[in-house]
């Protein structure tokens, strides 16, 4: 009974604190519910729409007015004409350009005589990676349909009136769903990261500065009544009312999420509210043993950031974890955001079942007891040694500071105090460097690799076979599993164990030989749509040259001439795509230069202010 007196009545103090002190209110409360608001606000509808594109049409053919218009029709797409591609060559490279598409001079004449060597140019500013990854989705998703539907059309005039016509009027279709967002909605991608993201490091940077309260005021005798009262009742007593209060903030975000904004959730709203609390007590658990440990409340809230405000990118929202080397992959799995979008994927997008979602749940538990425990036992043993060391400050008379006058002077102060205080050194030179080391590590591969995804061919076939050979040499898969049973690769993808599954229609060769319409499909998270979309586009390739090689088979049973087929062969709308200012199209490359700025930024500011006020 007298801990949980002391528990409860240090939660009262707690509530008192919050009631009279409107700096630590705005700080914890209202400052975290803004920066949620305006990143909504921001974000806005989510979708990319009128991306400014240039278009230089150097060929003024029929056939090339006819392309623009259809890759006009691309929502992301807003075209900018310019009379050649060295006019807009400026405009790309200042970044008033997302792309730049130019029909070089010749090329519906090339395209007709199944000449190859004229292809339309996309240019991509991967400066932007992020947009110009959508719009090279979009505008060579766009190309291959045009591809394939004048691949057809010339097909079936090279054969009118031959034996097996039906045959090259086939159809293969490459179809993707994103479950949970089908659209790759930016707000629903990014959102389910950066919200809980946000309000995790307001909770982890409040609860430091709660449990060390009383060290830097010299308060913590008369909190504990010198030592009588049980230390890990107060801590706990103070966690109470922030738990509570960051724990309605995550609910209302869990709430917003899956009603108001439009994503229900495929599997149990509750069940991912459990997890957004576990998640928020992960942060409330994780200062309880950065403050035990560290010798400073200054280290204390270092360590805190450190454990929270670079983890985004071991997340794998944006970059996949299975792109990442073994290390980082390891590390990734400490974070709690890590499981939290693990968990999200599971209820919102995928709807799998409470077998597949226990894992993540009690790895969220673990990060809440495991350290919880470990910092409750070490404030406990170090309560006496913080008690003398207090009673041997209030003893002791500090010297006046000689008064520093003058611009220079009080520069010349600020960095010396700076870089000779070991708190402030650490934060000023040791925090940059680990930042910026710790930030950069998961994108060290640059490209997507090995994204697990699972097949399932129910035809059996060898054109089916060929299909997965073809997939399966594709950089950007690891295909994990082949089954005939779609339940089984359903189980992987419920699990998490693949990233996609891709299904491969029954009677598929058949159906392709004899020209009825046949499909592969894929269905992947729409919570990782980075994984997604990479797993679309390897797809997409290999479906391309299939239906080519089909389109040449076919032909010749039909009786055409080998120079017909391979005039045919050669893709009707061929491109190529150059990335500019990016060239190897590399996510560190593209991310690095954008965040050590604010990297440096931060760290600065937390350095000066902390050698000012600390």
């Amino acid at each position: 009974m007298h801990y949980l007196r002391t528990l409860l009545s240090s939660a009262a103090r707690e509530l008192r604190e919050i009631g009279t002190n409107p700096w630590l209110a705005i700080t914890g409360i209202v400052m975290p519910l803004i920066w949620v608001a305006l990143t909504i606000f921001v974000m806005g509808e989510g979708l990319m729409r009128s991306l400014p594109v240039g278009l230089a049409d150097e060929d003024l053919s029929s056939a090339s007015r006819e392309t623009a218009m259809q890759l006009e029709a691309i929502p992301s797409v807003r075209f900018v004409r310019y009379g050649s591609a060295a006019a807009a060559g400026d405009d790309l490279a200042s970044g008033k350009l997302y792309g730049l598409i130019v029909f070089p001079k010749n090329w519906s004449a090339d395209c007709e005589a199944g000449r190859p060597s004229s292809a339309i140019e996309v240019h991509l500013n991967k400066t932007y990676y992020a947009i110009a990854t959508v719009l090279e989705f979009d505008i060579k998703s766009a190309l291959a349909s045009i591809s394939l539907e004048r691949l057809a059309a010339k097909s079936s005039a090279a054969g009118a009136g031959a034996r097996g016509a039906s045959e090259r009027l086939f159809t293969l279709r490459s179809d993707a769903l994103l479950a949970g967002n089908s659209n790759f909605n930016y707000s629903a991608y990014l959102l389910a990261t950066l919200i809980p993201g946000m309000l995790s490091l307001a909770a982890i940077l409040t609860l430091v500065g709660v449990y060390t309260r009383d060290v830097r005021l010299g308060t913590l005798r008369d909190a504990t009544r010198g030592g009588t009262l049980p230390i890990t009742a107060i801590l706990l007593g103070r966690t109470l009312p922030w738990a509570a209060i960051f724990g309605l903030e995550i609910l209302l975000y869990v709430l917003w999420f899956t009603g108001i904004a439009g994503w229900p959730a495929a599997g149990s709203s509750a069940l991912l509210a459990a997890g957004a609390l576990l998640f928020i007590l992960a942060f409330a658990a994780f200062p309880l043993l950065a403050t035990a440990l560290a010798p400073s409340w200054i280290l204390a809230m270092s360590a805190a950031i450190c454990y929270c405000a670079p983890i985004f990118p071991y997340t794998g929202f944006s970059y996949p974890l299975e792109s990442m080397d073994a290390a980082a992959r390891v590390l990734a799995d400490i974070f709690p955001l890590t499981w939290l979008l693990k968990l999200h994927a599971a209820e919102v997008a995928i709807g799998a079942p409470f077998a597949a979602k226990a894992k993540f749940l009690a790895i969220l538990a673990a990060l809440v007891l495991v350290p919880g425990a470990l910092g409750l036992l070490v404030w406990r043993l170090k309560l006496p040694r913080l008690l003398a060391a207090e009673a041997q400050r209030s003893a002791e008379t500090l010297p006046d500071e000689a008064p520093v006058e003058g611009f220079f002077s009080v520069g010349l102060a600020a960095i010396r105090r700076a870089l000779l205080n070991r708190d402030t050194f650490l934060i000023f030179s040791g925090a940059i460097a680990f930042y910026l080391v710790f930030y950069a590590w998961p994108y060290a591969n640059q490209t997507l690799t090995q994204i697990p995804a699972a097949i399932v061919d129910l035809d059996r076939s060898a054109l089916s076979r060929r299909l997965i050979t073809e997939l399966d040499a594709c950089p950007a898969l690891s295909i994990k599993a082949v089954e005939t049973n779609p339940a089984a690769a359903r189980a992987l993808y419920e699990a998490q164990a693949v990233s996609g599954v891709i299904t491969i229609d029954q009677n598929f060769e058949r159906d392709l030989l004899s020209g009825k319409r046949s499909a592969v499909s894929l269905t992947a998270s729409g919570t990782f749509p980075v994984k997604g979309r990479a797993l679309q586009a390897a797809m997409m390739g290999v479906v391309q040259n299939l239906t080519a090689a089909v389109a040449a088979g076919n032909l010749l049973r039909a009786g055409a001439d080998t120079e017909t087929v391979l005039k045919i062969a050669s893709s009707p709308v061929s491109f190529t795509a150059e990335n500019r200012f990016n060239t190897i199209s590399g996510y560190a490359t593209y991310i690095v230069p954008f965040v050590v700025p604010i990297i440096l930024q931060a760290v600065l500011l937390t350095g000066i202010a902390l050698s000012v006020g600390g």
